[in-house]
């Protein structure tokens, strides 16, 4: 069902499984129950998210978890996981609520993000957590080109990421100062990948 839109959007309840690809905004403003897509979905799935838990068994498109344009806030709750690779601005805005990317993520994920966690255990492009006031990023791979505004905050062995504790070494970065010294997101890229 690649080009069927808005499979799920704003459910609140039930389970939903596609046997195949989704096209785009799969899970938008979702606030409970469950979609898996045994496949790939298209861009802006789990937009403005709030509740319930969208799986991806295959990669997804750009803007995954994100706020609509002309929008500030992207997910508040809920769980988004991706078994491959998600595109660009993946949790743009992101208030809270967890995705988890099997893959490699590109540019500018967590973008304007706030609060919440993301976690990818590939590599990252560029612009990870540009902008960002707050939350957590845990890159497990590389990322190409680091953020101007993050400052190296030391090493540390076995992070606490929410209630999961992500396993190796990782280094700590503080940021985005680009914006305010006040701002306070946390990104952690593998100490074995580097930046």
């Amino acid at each position: 069902m690649p080009r069927v839109k808005h499979i799920g959007h704003g459910m609140s309840a039930g389970e939903i499984v596609i046997r195949g690809s989704a096209g785009m905004h799969a899970g938008s403003e979702m606030i409970g129950g469950s979609i898996l897509v045994k496949g790939n979905a298209g861009s802006w799935a789990g937009m403005e998210m709030k509740g319930g838990t969208l799986h991806i068994t295959g990669n997804a498109g750009d803007h995954v978890g994100c706020a609509y344009r002309g929008s500030w806030r992207g997910m508040n709750g809920g769980k988004i996981l991706i078994d491959g690779n998600a595109r660009s601005q993946l949790g743009g805005g992101m208030s809270g609520g967890e995705i988890h990317v099997g893959g490699s993520v590109e540019n500018f994920a967590g973008i304007r993000m706030n609060s919440g966690l993301i976690v990818v255990k590939g590599d990252a492009i560029r612009g990870v957590g540009a902008q960002m006031s707050g939350g957590l990023f845990v890159v497990g791979g590389k990322i190409r080109q680091l953020s101007p505004g993050f400052e190296y905050a030391g090493t540390e062995k076995n992070p606490k990421a929410g209630e999961t504790v992500i396993s190796g070494e990782f280094m700590k970065f503080t940021g985005d100062y680009a914006i305010s010294k006040a701002h306070k997101g946390i990104l952690y890229a593998s100490a074995n990948e580097g930046v």
